[in-house]
């Protein structure tokens, strides 16, 4: 079972069937509404609760911002991006010790084809704008012949982004869609007895946040580090739930829970109490202490 929202408790339905028709009054006189009556009071009771489903499944402001970049704006500009004058500042190429290369992630992560499709940024040359040397993408959606050449500073960055015509922005939606498989894959880790054996699933987790958000959204040093620093305790313990408290964080903000910080502290916390009746023999350090 997986920890509740907001209280880290086994979740517990929000309600019965029962509670549902009582709360749109179809339990109490069934007999005396009409057929018809009763498929619209049951239209209805779909279509409300699927809305809530909905809005409770979109992901958090905080890892949209996360993704993508800052003062980005769903409003599609004339010839921002698609031309070389006015290119699209990622400023990728600004911090050379930025490993990760978070403004790049943010290009990918920022727009979609309309259609939802990611972008492909394989197919690049470079030119000459007002701005000086900018790169060129030809992007191409697969298995059409839709074409959009989307021109990038990596050298500036701004304060509003806009979109380029014949693109869209990710908004929170269209996050959500993409979360989706990527929640499902953590649910299952943490639903198992002994997510150390989940590897495959762990890997593809890993990648993908990686290769779309980096470390950064995940990891709070104030909040491993009796982890981070436990030189005591055996790596692989700490390997491991330094990976929980970043599965639960992403989670959190997935399902845009109040206090990811704590939630994904909480879940490491568990992820050890499960972990070491598993493997009695670990070395737990001061993390038996501080973790108990």
């Amino acid at each position: 079972m997986l920890p509740d929202k907001d209280t880290n408790t086994l979740p517990i339905p929000l309600t019965s069937n029962k509670k549902i028709l009582n709360w749109y009054g179809i339990s109490a006189g069934l007999s005396s509404l009409s057929k018809t009556n009763l498929m619209k009071k049951t239209l209805t009771l779909f279509i409300a609760v699927a809305s809530l489903c909905a809005k409770a499944q979109l992901p958090s402001t905080e890892l949209l911002k996360a993704a993508t970049f800052a003062g980005l704006t769903n409003e599609v500009k004339t010839g921002y991006g698609t031309t070389a004058d006015d290119p699209i500042p990622s400023g990728a190429f600004m911090n050379i010790t930025d490993k990760g290369n978070t403004q790049m992630l943010k290009l990918k992560n920022s727009y979609r084809w309309p259609t939802g499709e990611s972008l492909d940024f394989s197919k690049r040359f470079s030119t000459r704008g007002k701005t000086g040397i900018v790169d060129c993408y030809t992007l191409v959606r697969t298995g059409s012949t839709d074409t959009v050449r989307l021109f990038v500073d990596p050298y500036h960055v701004a304060t509003q982004y806009f979109v380029p015509a014949g693109l869209t922005a990710v908004t929170r939606e269209r996050l959500a869609v993409e979360l989706a498989p990527y929640v499902k894959q953590t649910e299952t880790l943490m639903a198992s007895p002994d997510a150390t054996l989940l590897t495959e699933t762990y890997d593809q987790l890993a990648s993908y946040l990686i290769t779309h958000f980096g470390t950064t959204p995940f990891l709070d040093p104030e909040m491993i580090k009796d982890v981070a620093l436990d030189e005591e305790a055996d790596k692989k313990l700490r390997n491991f739930l330094i990976g929980s408290y970043v599965t639960g964080k992403f989670y959190a903000q997935a399902k845009d829970m109040a206090d990811p910080k704590q939630y994904a502290f909480n879940y490491m916390k568990s992820s050890f109490k499960k972990y070491v009746p598993l493997y009695p023999e670990t070395k737990t350090g001061i993390l038996k202490t501080t973790l108990q």
